[in-house]
């Protein structure tokens, strides 16, 4: 049973708090990955972005053993997005600026270019959402089959609501191109699969969002089967979290051997069988080679 608080004024900081850090060097280490909450932007405004790309590309971008040229990569990629705009194609531009942005974590414009897109393309429901969520927010994280869970779980938080707190539960749909965000339920429903093993994208989909309201300072990620025991506690963790970083509380699980706790839970909430299994292992595969499946 793990609970996780972050400060939504860093986008960055959020993710990599999620994710947890695994390289000396993220891209969240950079300016732009840690930036304030990014304004309002248009389509146009991107397709200018973008234009001005083109009309005045950068010296290229190459290194030894033949590896492509990265400027020219990001020119085509800069074209697909720009044709997909003026098509209305929201998919195929939000697919290519976010690729466009992946390609060269090192470019603010891009990755700002991105931002903007999510912005313009999402504005009518953030408009909705910047009016009804408070600056301190819990976050249900379920999913469509477990909505109830996660309502009886938002109950027990009802005290703290007329404390200045919003609840927000989170579904995904995969087959979503925008976000959703119903005020009459507070159900956020975010472009990401539904099912378990897609859980870390739902997450950072849902804090991403909460971002772009641009007032939300703080934000405690709960399970769909959390319930609230202390209203003081409660405001004691807002309270830290808002001047200092993120944390994450809870009881830790240490059973000295990877795989080992128990996994039953998994069953029924995952659409991919490997991830249903009790236990990471490895087999032979006739060529020689070995297979490795990690569960979640």
């Amino acid at each position: 049973m793990r609970m996780l608080w972050v400060r939504q004024t860093k986008l960055g900081l959020a993710i990599e708090t999620t994710l947890r850090r695994a390289k000396p060097r993220c891209p969240w280490d950079l300016p732009h990955w840690s930036s304030d909450p990014f304004e309002r932007s248009t389509v146009a405004d991107v397709s200018a972005v973008l234009q001005t790309m083109l009309e005045s590309p950068g010296p290229p971008m190459t290194w030894p053993k033949g590896i492509p040229d990265l400027s020219e990569i990001k020119l085509t990629m800069a074209r697909q997005v720009i044709s997909a705009l003026a098509e209305g194609n929201d998919r195929g531009a939000l697919d290519g600026m976010r690729g466009l942005a992946a390609v060269d974590m090192a470019d603010g414009i891009t990755y700002a270019g991105f931002l903007s897109l999510l912005q313009a393309t999402n504005g009518s429901v953030l408009a909705a959402a910047r009016s009804a969520i408070k600056p301190r927010v819990v976050m249900h994280v379920s999913c469509l089959p477990r909505l109830d869970r996660a309502r009886r779980s938002a109950s027990s938080f009802a005290a703290a609501e007329a404390r200045g707190v919003s609840q927000v539960l989170v579904v995904g749909a995969p087959d979503n191109v925008h976000f959703e965000f119903d005020t009459s339920s507070n159900v956020l429903t975010v472009p990401a699969p539904d099912t378990y093993e897609h859980l870390p994208q739902k997450v950072v989909a849902a804090l991403t969002f909460l971002s772009m309201c641009g007032h939300v300072e703080a934000v405690l990620k709960v399970d769909d089967d959390h319930r609230l025991n202390s209203g003081g506690e409660l405001e004691r963790g807002f309270r830290l979290v808002e001047r200092g970083r993120p944390q994450q509380i809870g009881k830790l699980t240490d059973v000295g051997w990877p795989g080992m706790h128990r996994r039953a839970w998994h069953f029924g909430k995952c659409s991919d069988v490997l991830a249903t299994r009790p236990c990471s292992h490895a087999r032979a595969l006739p060529d020689g080679r070995m297979e490795l499946a990690v569960t979640s």
